[in-house]
């Protein structure tokens, strides 16, 4: 079977999903989704004139000859408003009265003096300087207004998404619903991650790692365990996913004798759409429908099976979720060290950026071997370098593409990642 570019094989997964119907959710259970219908306030906000600082609240009238050689007195009411107080205050010619910030505004005043600003003798407040009328007050409305629209369709929810749905009143968002993501793991020679090893055995750590990137994602995560090098029980666990909205087989699809998801998938009425990709790691890339689900089949190598993760499922999960930007950012960056490979697929390089004081990102590998199986070749990556397939030599100082895979890399105000 000829083996599909990434590009073809990155359009084909994206014709083939859409995104989910949508739910009503708690407020708080929606962060990370992406609104299907908008937010829109219920009422003002602030609901009435506040003030915006601790201070006096006055008629900016009687202050509008106040200077240093003029000093205006103004007799201080006996009350105070505080935050929280809705009742109305009624305020006397020629008083002011103490006020709190988010306290309401009586109506007779139109300005706030703040009270670092204001000397107090006895029992007046005097003034030695005029103020604009409306000055230090929060006006009805001015945040938001009764029935606008505060958060757009597709909107996603984040945590100032949040104040802002929870200021307009909202205690439950309609939004795209959170998808179910069945994983199973293959092979015989896996064993739990918390067992001892034994000769023949391997800790099967891809099924925490996928878990961890579902929940980095905020899908919900649904664990069918480890299937055997079986047709019945990888049919039987495969059959137990069917409540899901995507399935993540991990191990199991290469050209092995006993690699056997293809032929029970085949058995269970899935439609292939490609099998091979024309990368590297992550060759044996699997992906189809089984009963109007999508299905990837993911290399079995750690390295594999977490690149193929970033390039192809995640941009398909953060559209089936309702995102519009479903892929990581690219720099280009430059090498540290020359770069030398034999000619064959294009590769991802697990590599470490830093920027620089230019503002520059430049990278090293995180290993000096870059197989497959180097599980801990991910761990220190915030990058994947993309070499195309006929380069065989970089050298260092030169730049090549990268996938950024964390973003806390740099920081405007010059403060450096010690790290």
């Amino acid at each position: 079977m000829t083996l599909i570019s990434i590009r073809t094989a990155i359009e084909t997964i994206l014709s083939s999903v859409s995104s989910l119907d949508s739910q009503n959710v708690p407020l708080k259970d929606s962060l990370g989704l992406v609104l299907s219908e908008p937010v829109i306030a219920k009422d003002n906000v602030p609901f009435l004139d506040n003030s915006a600082m601790d201070g006096f609240a006055v008629r900016s009238y009687d202050l509008k000859s106040a200077s240093i050689l003029n000093p205006i007195k103004l007799k201080i009411n006996s009350r105070m408003i505080l935050a929280g107080d809705g009742s109305q205050r009624i305020l006397n010619s020629g008083e002011a009265i103490r006020i709190m910030t988010g306290a309401i505004v009586p109506e007779e005043c139109d300005a706030i003096v703040p009270v670092e600003d204001v000397s107090i003798e006895e029992n007046f407040a005097i003034f030695c300087d005029c103020i604009e009328a409306e000055k230090n007050i929060r006006k009805s409305g001015e945040d938001m207004k009764a029935g606008s629209v505060v958060l757009e369709r597709e909107t996603i929810m984040t945590p100032a998404a949040f104040g802002t749905a929870s200021a307009a009143g909202a205690d439950h968002v309609t939004v795209i619903r959170r998808p179910s993501v069945a994983v199973l793991t293959c092979g015989d020679e896996l064993i739990s991650f918390d067992k001892e090893i034994s000769p023949g055995k391997v800790r099967n750590s891809n099924g925490i790692v996928l878990y961890g990137l579902l929940k980095e994602l905020g899908c919900l995560s649904i664990d069918l365990g480890t299937a055997r090098d079986e047709k019945l029980d990888l049919s039987e666990k495969l059959d137990s996913a069917r409540n899901a909205d995507v399935i993540l087989i991990s191990g199991g699809v290469s050209m092995g004798e006993r690699d056997l998801i293809r032929e029970v998938l085949d058995e269970l009425g899935f439609k292939m759409k490609f099998w091979k990709v024309q990368v590297k790691p992550g060759k044996p890339l699997l992906f189809g429908i089984l009963n109007g689900k999508p299905v990837f089949g993911l290399p079995g190598n750690p390295v594999s099976t977490q690149v193929s993760f970033e390039i192809f499922v995640r941009p398909a999960l953060l559209t089936i979720m309702g995102r519009s930007n479903i892929f990581r950012r690219t720099e280009r960056v430059l090498l540290e060290k020359e770069l030398k490979r034999a000619p064959g697929r294009p590769e991802f390089l697990r590599v470490k950026l830093t920027s620089s004081d230019s503002g520059k990102y430049h990278v090293s590998p995180t290993k000096k071997e870059q197989g497959s199986g180097i599980t801990t070749s991910m761990l220190h990556a915030n990058g994947l370098l993309f070499v195309e397939s006929e380069t065989i030599y970089i050298p260092k100082g030169e730049s090549a593409p990268c996938l950024i895979l964390d973003d806390w890399l740099s920081s405007e105000f010059g403060i450096k990642n010690s790290n």
